[in-house]
């Protein structure tokens, strides 16, 4: 939309007469900017946001991607980065074999060899042990972006 100023002007100009925001979690600058934009324009908005999973004991929770960094093993091992190619670059100094499920084809990859799987959701539990085993997954590094 060009930033909060864009959506405020699609708004205006589509005579939009209220918002739902139901992205994702991570997606924290369309919220913004959607807000913005309402506000802006004293357009009506609905934010829903989904719960956080459960924490599992097993799981590792760290605070940011510096953290799931900092908690890979040192030894090499198959990783699977369910984390958006976005932040994918801090990984790159690690020796992991790296498996990558995304949406979009990537222009390029801060993650020399990384194997890419390109595919939209939903997924299925059996669907993503069946891809881990497959490419001798040991570690996943994901958002809690609830569900």
């Amino acid at each position: 939309f060009g930033g909060a100023e864009g959506m405020a002007r699609y708004l205006r100009d589509q005579d939009i007469g209220a918002v739902i925001d139901a992205t994702h979690p991570f997606a924290a600058q369309i919220s913004r900017n959607t807000d913005l934009a309402c506000r802006a324009g004293g357009v009506p908005m609905l934010m829903l946001r989904r719960p956080a999973w459960p924490v599992d004991p097993g799981w590792s929770r760290v605070p940011d991607i510096a953290g799931a960094v900092a908690a890979l093993p040192c030894a090499p091992t198959g990783v699977f980065l369910a984390i958006g190619k976005q932040t994918l670059a801090p990984f790159a100094l690690l020796p992991h074999r790296w498996l990558l499920r995304l949406v979009d084809a990537p222009d390029a990859l801060p993650l020399p060899g990384a194997q890419v799987v390109l595919a939209r959701g939903p997924f299925t539990v059996a669907g993503d042990r069946a891809l881990m085993a497959a490419h001798g997954i040991t570690h996943l590094v994901a958002k809690n972006s609830g569900g």
